[in-house]
């Protein structure tokens, strides 16, 4: 009768240990989660951040872009005026029109400096919201390797 018993008491105290060490694991769990839902959030809010930013930067991209264009058909035009005037030996306009020519061409480089500038940080902030979520699936699924884990180690008590 001892022996059973001291192996009864054993078991029982082997299972309650189990049953503690699961209990933590549920608390743990539950904290867990609650970091997980944090990540999530972050990663989420990381990539609206810049998925609004890319809203914003591609209505300027539009503009930019419609600018430059405006400003290359002017430039053409200008330099069909001015070729008009040296082939006339018109000194006065040709030289106010040679001024716009140079203005304009200061004009295209700078917004096409910008133009390109935007495209560039719309392009990075793509990366950044690709990025956020291929991080957000991870999170989510290295939690749910965890919890099966836990669930696995549950049953086996």
């Amino acid at each position: 009768m001892g022996l059973g018993t001291s192996i009864g008491n054993f078991f029982k105290g082997l299972f309650a240990f189990f049953g503690v060490t699961i209990d933590k694991w549920a608390n743990n769990d539950a904290w867990n989660q609650a970091i997980v839902q944090q990540k999530i959030k972050e990663q989420a809010a990381l990539a609206e951040k810049a998925n609004y930013a890319n809203g914003q930067l591609a209505t300027n991209i539009i503009l930019l872009r419609d600018q430059v264009k405006k400003q290359q058909g002017s430039k053409a035009e200008i330099e069909m005026l001015l070729k008009d005037c040296i082939a006339r030996n018109d000194e006065v306009k040709g030289a106010d029109y040679a001024e716009r020519l140079g203005s304009i061409e200061q004009d295209i480089a700078d917004n096409q400096q910008q133009l390109d500038a935007c495209e560039t940080l719309y392009q990075q902030n793509k990366t950044v919201i690709a990025n956020a979520l291929r991080e957000t699936q991870r999170i989510k699924q290295e939690f749910e390797r965890i919890k099966a884990k836990v669930a696995v180690s549950k049953q086996m008590v």
